[in-house]
C-alpha cells in the first residue's frame, strides 16, 4: 500500500496490480485491474461472495467506480474480455444495471435476463445470481437497500408494505421510464464523482436521490404498481372513522373490537374494509401509525425522552417486536435514530 501525499489520494495496490483509489471516505472509490481474483475481492461483501473467472486473461481488464449517497450506491463499470461471475450469499439489497454498451447475460432463479444498451435489469439480492460478461461492456449500476425502497413505498402509499416487492427484472431503456431512470442515475453519478457539484449540495443531492428512488418505484413494474397507478376511491365512512379514531388515541391500548365499535361496523367488516382500501389489517395499520409517530419523535433527539419512554408514549409495550418492526421499516434500530439525532 502506498502512502498518500498531503491532500492526495490513498492508493491500495493488490498483488496482481489492482488499484483501489480513495481520496477520503466519502469520495468516489475506483478499482481497476487485470486479474479476475482481484475483481472477486473488490466486488465481494460481508454477506455476498463473488467469484469471477475468465478464459480470456490476455484481454481481460476491469475498472469500476462508485460512491455512496443517501441510502444508495451508484457507479459505473467497464469490462474488457469475457468474464463469468458467480454469486454466493443473499442480501437485502436490489441491484439495477443500466448498460451503455456491450452485452451481459444474468441468470436469477433459473431465469435468463439478457441486458444490452436497450435493456437493463433489476435484481433482488435475496435470489442467487450469476452473470456472463462479453466485453467491451460498460454499465451504470445502482445498489439500493430493500428497506429504503420499502420505506419510500410505504410513504407513497400511506400504508405498511410487507411481502416481496417482485420487480419485473427487465427494464426497457429505449421507450418509457427506463430511459429516464438511466438519465437521472447518470446525472446523480456525474454530480457526485470527480468533484461534482452535488458533493457540496446535500439538500439537492438528497432531493435527486429521492426523485430517482420514487421514479424506480412508480415507473418500474412490481407487485404494488397497481396501487400506485390507480385512482384511489374515497375511503368508506367506517374506514375513515377507524383511522381518525386511531390517530386520536394512538398511544392508548386499542383492540380491534374497540376500533370497530367506534367505526360502527363489526370486526370482520372493518377487516374487509382495510384489506380492500389499505391492503392491510386495521391492527397492522395502527402499528404503522405508531411507528411513524415514534420515528418523528426520535428524529428530534430530545435528551429528556429516551427510546423506551418514546416507545411507551406511542403504545409499544413489547420492545423486542417494536425494535424489529422499526428496523424493517427504517433500516436502523430506534436507538440509532436517536443517537444520530442527538449528534446533529
Amino acid at each position: 500500500m502506498s502512502k498518500p501525499e498531503a491532500g492526495g489520494p490513498l492508493v491500495l495496490t493488490g498483488k496482481a496490480g489492482t488499484k483501489m483509489i480513495r481520496t477520503n471516505p466519502t469520495d468516489c472509490i475506483v478499482a481497476e485491474g487485470r486479474d479476475p481474483a482481484e475483481l472477486s475481492a473488490a466486488l465481494s461483501t460481508d454477506d455476498v461472495r463473488i467469484t469471477a473467472q475468465s478464459n480470456d486473461r490476455d484481454r481481460f481488464s476491469f475498472r469500476f467506480e462508485y460512491v455512496k449517497a443517501d441510502g444508495i450506491v451508484i457507479g459505473f463499470c467497464r469490462y474488457d474480455g469475457t468474464c463469468q461471475i458467480k454469486r454466493e450469499g443473499l442480501s437485502n439489497r436490489f441491484q439495477i444495471f443500466l448498460p451503455r454498451y456491450g452485452g451481459t447475460r444474468f441468470i436469477a432463479n433459473g431465469l435468463e435476463i439478457p441486458t444490452s444498451s436497450t435493456q437493463g435489469a433489476i435484481l433482488d439480492g435475496k435470489i442467487n445470481q450469476g452473470a456472463d460478461f462479453a466485453g467491451p461492456r460498460g454499465h451504470l449500476f445502482l445498489t439500493i437497500e430493500e428497506v429504503f425502497l420499502r420505506s419510500r413505498l410505504s410513504n407513497l402509499l400511506s400504508i405498511p408494505v410487507s411481502g416481496s416487492l417482485d420487480f419485473r427484472p427487465q427494464i426497457d431503456l429505449v421507450d418509457g421510464p427506463g430511459r429516464e431512470v438511466r438519465r437521472i442515475a447518470a446525472a446523480l453519478r456525474a454530480g457526485l464523482c470527480d468533484g461534482g457539484p452535488l458533493r457540496s449540495a446535500p439538500v439537492a443531492r438528497k432531493n435527486l436521490t429521492e426523485a430517482l428512488v420514487s421514479l424506480i418505484l412508480e415507473a418500474l413494474p412490481h407487485r404494488f404498481s397497481p396501487w400506485l397507478g390507480r385512482n384511489t376511491p374515497a375511503l368508506p365512512r367506517h374506514v375513515k372513522r377507524a383511522i381518525e379514531f386511531m390517530r386520536a388515541n394512538i398511544g392508548e391500548p386499542l383492540t380491534l373490537q374497540k376500533i370497530a365499535a367506534e367505526s360502527g361496523v363489526s370486526g370482520r367488516g372493518l377487516q374487509i374494509g382495510f384489506q380492500q382500501f389499505k391492503m392491510t389489517t386495521p391492527m397492522a395499520y395502527l402499528r404503522y401509525l405508531r411507528l411513524e409517530a415514534m420515528h418523528q419523535d426520535l428524529k428530534t433527539g430530545q435528551p429528556e425522552m429516551e427510546v423506551q419512554e418514546t416507545a411507551l408514549k406511542w403504545g409499544f409495550t413489547h420492545f423486542g417486536r417494536m425494535a424489529a418492526d422499526y428496523c424493517a421499516r427504517y433500516g436502523e434500530l430506534p436507538s440509532e435514530t436517536y443517537k444520530r439525532a442527538l449528534a446533529e
